[in-house]
């Protein structure tokens, strides 16, 4: 019990300073964020961009800005957190940096299908919905990374439950 009161502390550290990072980034700090995920939309809508200093990954085809706001660092953050805390209350849990290393690698991961799957949907979903655009894209947003953050959580708990724990 002690070691996942460690775990926890470590942890609420972790999440607060990755936090107060993001808060203080620019745009061109997060690039290696952003690049595979406006490569991918590339591919995807066979479109092109460019990177702005300042701005973010520009798609003229598109018309839209891949931004600080799209990166998908919260929600990065939030599943780093939950996947960590799931394998730490594991019966025979991972050493902490494993752990740490572990959760990290499935939670960018799983941010990166997150993150182009909500891109992807802001792109096509607006022209058929008559919302305002700024309410479509947050609920647009909310939506995708809710469902993602459930169904990677469910997924990657059922394959700790099924398949290592044996």
């Amino acid at each position: 019990m002690k070691k996942n009161k460690t775990h926890l502390i470590l942890l609420l550290f972790i999440f607060l300073f990755l936090k107060f990072l993001f808060f203080l980034a620019k745009v061109d700090e997060i690039r290696y964020v952003l690049f595979p995920v406006s490569k991918t939309i590339d591919f995807i809508t066979n479109t092109d961009s460019i990177f702005i200093t300042n701005k973010g990954y520009f798609n003229a085809s598109l018309n839209f800005v891949i931004n600080k706001s799209c990166s998908g660092i919260n929600f990065f953050i939030l599943f780093f957190v939950c996947i960590s805390l799931r394998i730490s209350f594991q019966k025979t849990p991972f050493a902490v940096h494993k752990n740490l290393l572990y959760s990290c690698l499935i939670a960018l991961f799983c941010t990166y299908i997150a993150n182009t799957s909500r891109i992807l949907c802001s792109i096509n979903l607006p022209t058929t919905i008559t919302l305002n655009s700024k309410i479509a894209h947050q609920i647009i947003g909310t939506g995708v990374y809710l469902f993602y953050l459930f169904f990677f959580y469910i997924l990657h708990d059922y394959l700790l439950k099924n398949k290592f724990a044996r």
